[in-house]
């Protein structure tokens, strides 16, 4: 665990990625997120996990525009819970809110996705296309971060 200089905390240890590459030529990204203590604080601590894909890779969004397209399998998010041999079990998909749980900046190139509850467990999954100017042997690279206290304190 460490914190960075706008005094947020990462724990990459906590989120799993899995990749699925579709027989269409594009990425189905799993991740899960399981607390790694317990909060018991009414959601005051914010709980967030940034993800920022590389040039060749893009999000399913409106062009030139910072709003996703949630149709489809485009972004998903299911509560749930592990079993003893670490399994995600049980899981219930969220449906509503799903605009204020996956947003993006355009200016950053990063996607947040915003925890509900940060005492649960979720599994998250959304797709990535190739960018029209990807070519094969191109470098594909999805960099994932999960932040405690996902508030940035600005200084000017």
């Amino acid at each position: 665990m460490t914190t960075d200089s706008f005094g947020r905390t990462t724990m990459d240890r906590t989120a799993r990625i899995k990749i699925n590459v579709d027989d269409n030529g594009f990425i189905k990204w799993n991740v899960y997120y399981r607390p790694y203590k317990t909060y018991n604080d009414n959601n005051a601590t914010k709980i967030k996990i940034e993800d920022k894909v590389n040039k060749n890779l893009v999000l399913r969004k409106e062009k030139n525009s910072s709003n996703l397209v949630f149709d489809g399998d485009n972004y998903k998010i299911w509560k749930g819970e592990y079993d003893k041999d670490g399994n995600f079990i049980n899981p219930v998909e969220i449906t509503n809110g799903l605009n204020t749980i996956f947003t993006y900046d355009n200016e950053t190139g990063v996607m947040s996705i915003n925890i509900p509850d940060n005492d649960s467990s979720y599994k998250i999954s959304y797709v990535t296309d190739f960018a029209s100017n990807a070519v094969s042997g191109d470098d594909l690279s999805n960099e994932v971060t999960l932040i405690e206290n996902a508030e940035k304190n600005r200084q000017n």
